[in-house]
């Protein structure tokens, strides 16, 4: 060692020596650091990035997940001259957090669809077929229902009873005689009728034609009898047409002709008639009627001489039977 002092001017070390004392003052500063941090501390390399977990996005919508943050690498410590004291050497930068890569949702498994046996449409139940598979018998055959091309029509034909309760035709044989004109008599009616509403057999049903009607009026000894006729529009209507018996009511206008026995004039004038009554059923197109009526004469043309003055008129009640064709 004297003498390579001697020749160099100055001590050299040996080389395991050196490489011995440098580790020990490398080695030296870590330990003390070491031992002023507490037990189970991790020395920070960088800021800490929480990295989200990732999230599964339906195909239908887009994915709108932020990209993660990744941690800036840290600066490098700087270098100590050579001159100086050496210092605790840099620890290694972390390594930025691996992202994981973003998964797709798994993709539904495509079944196949085998196609099977079509389904037959099931068949209605039969009508003629019971519940228990037997065969019903068939229905009768549908009658056609008649529909008539002609209004209904209706007919009738009566006969009975009339009085005069009021009278002032030239019926007394002596002039100037006032006794009562009450004469009895008898009457026939007819009607020829076109139903005009009720086809339905519920609503109460009408008829509108045309009436004759003859009358004879006996006298006494003292007094003419008379004969007339009557013709004109005649209207019924009937009331309940369900019922067996069915009420109705009529009127009439019309004009009339009378003859006075030994009275060379003939009356004309016109007829008004009320009537009241009711039909009892018999068979289809069949019934019984029974009608009572008040009706009305009056004779403005009937003269006996060139002044006699006009005006003749006679009240009558009748009381009738008959029978009527049709509905």
């Amino acid at each position: 060692m004297t003498q390579c002092f001697r020749r160099t001017g100055r001590a050299q070390v040996q080389p395991g020596t050196a490489q011995l004392i440098a580790l020990g003052l490398m080695v030296w500063p870590a330990l003390g650091l070491a031992q002023q941090r507490p037990q189970g501390a991790v020395p920070a390399a960088g800021p800490v990035v929480q990295t989200p977990a990732p999230q599964v996005v339906p195909r239908w919508q887009p994915d709108l997940t932020p990209p993660a943050a990744t941690a800036a690498p840290s600066a490098p410590l700087p270098l100590a001259p050579a001159a100086q004291q050496p210092t605790t050497p840099a620890m290694p930068a972390a390594e930025p957090p691996i992202q994981p890569a973003p998964t797709e949702p798994a993709a539904v498994p495509v079944v196949p669809v085998v196609p099977g046996p079509e389904a037959k449409p099931q068949e209605p139940a039969s009508p003629l077929l019971s519940g228990a598979g037997e065969a019903l018998p068939k229905p009768p055959p549908i009658r056609p229902i008649f529909i008539s091309k002609a209004v209904p029509r209706a007919l009738f034909l009566t006969f009975g009873w009339t009085y005069t309760p009021a009278n002032s035709l030239p019926l007394n044989r002596t002039p100037g005689d006032m006794k009562p004109q009450t004469l009895n008599g008898l009457n026939i009616d007819g009607a020829l009728l076109w139903q005009v509403r009720g086809f339905d057999g519920v609503s109460w049903p009408a008829w509108i034609g045309f009436m004759p009607s003859f009358y004879y009026l006996f006298g006494d000894s003292g007094q003419r009898d008379f004969l007339g006729m009557g013709y004109g529009i005649y209207v019924k209507h009937a009331l309940w047409p369900r019922e067996r018996f069915r009420l109705f009511f009529a009127y009439g206008l019309g004009a009339t002709q009378v003859w006075v026995r030994d009275v060379d004039s003939r009356g004309i004038g016109h007829l008004t008639r009320l009537a009241v009554g009711m039909d009892v059923h018999l068979r289809k197109w069949l019934q019984l009627t029974f009608e009572f009526s008040y009706r009305f004469y009056n004779l403005p043309m009937l003269k006996l001489a060139a002044t006699d003055a006009s005006g003749y008129d006679f009240h009558s009640l009748n009381l009738q039977a008959g029978l009527w064709f049709g509905r």
